[in-house]
């Protein structure tokens, strides 16, 4: 595997710069505190810009280059890798998104997963119903749910429900919204180098109960949310030809 140079931005808007030749599992090690004492307080650190290189020689080269600009520099020449790859950006998102198992002890904002949670509310639904609810699990609400590997230790935990409807269809198109809801949000946390766990652990009768669940919301899934440990490889899926049915 090549090397590449990779610029991260830390929790205290400072830039660091490095090279590797595993970047996921390399960001992965920063956000855990073991990838650098310069990054170790200040998480968390999102990757801001990446430079594939030929060789590790060319790549501590490129970086002590990159060391050497200003901070305006640095910052012009993240703007344009941003620019570069914005079109492409949500053909990786999707495809680089895992059910995250392991979380860092990192805490995520309460303004970054505030703003995930805004953004996610752009998802497609019928007459604006809007109908998502978030139920924010705290730490005695989370003792009580019994999660058998407690979130994968997720610093943040959320239940997201689906109102309920006045007839069927509106009440299946609650559902659907709400899927579209959180797989925006689970997007929107991996971007910005996060992860999501969806789980189902609010389905059942006494799970409902220590969730607070109003009458009639159906739970769609409880997220863990926090800062991946691990990421899991990508399990091969079955091409899409096979899916695709041509109607006369």
């Amino acid at each position: 595997m090549g090397y590449c140079v990779y610029i991260l931005r830390c929790s205290d808007g400072t830039l660091y710069t490095g090279i590797s030749n595993n970047i996921i599992r390399r960001v992965v090690m920063h956000n855990r505190g073991r990838g650098a004492k310069y990054t170790r307080t200040r998480r968390p650190v999102t990757l801001v810009y990446m430079e594939d290189t030929p060789n590790k020689g060319y790549a501590l080269r490129r970086e002590l280059a990159i060391k050497r600009l200003t901070k305006q520099s640095k910052d012009e020449l993240i703007a344009a890798y941003q620019e570069g790859i914005e079109r492409m950006n949500v053909l990786n998102t999707v495809r680089a998104r895992r059910n995250i198992k392991q979380f860092t002890s990192a805490e995520v904002a309460e303004k970054d997963w505030m703003e995930w949670l805004q953004a996610a509310a752009y998802a497609p639904n019928h007459h604006m119903a809007e109908p998502w609810q978030v139920q924010v699990v705290g730490p005695e609400t989370r003792a009580r749910l019994h999660h058998k590997t407690d979130f994968g230790g997720a610093p943040l935990v959320l239940a997201i429900l689906a109102a309920p409807g006045k007839s069927d269809l509106e009440e299946r198109e609650n559902l659907i919204a709400t899927s579209c809801f959180i797989q925006n949000f689970s997007l929107i946390a991996h971007e910005a180098g996060a992860g999501t766990r969806w789980s189902s652990v609010g389905s059942t009768h006494a799970m409902r109960e220590v969730l607070e669940v109003p009458e009639g919301f159906q739970v769609v899934g409880v997220l863990a949310t926090g800062y991946p440990a691990e990421v899991p490889d990508a399990k091969p899926r079955s091409p899409i030809v096979e899916k695709v049915h041509l109607l006369p």
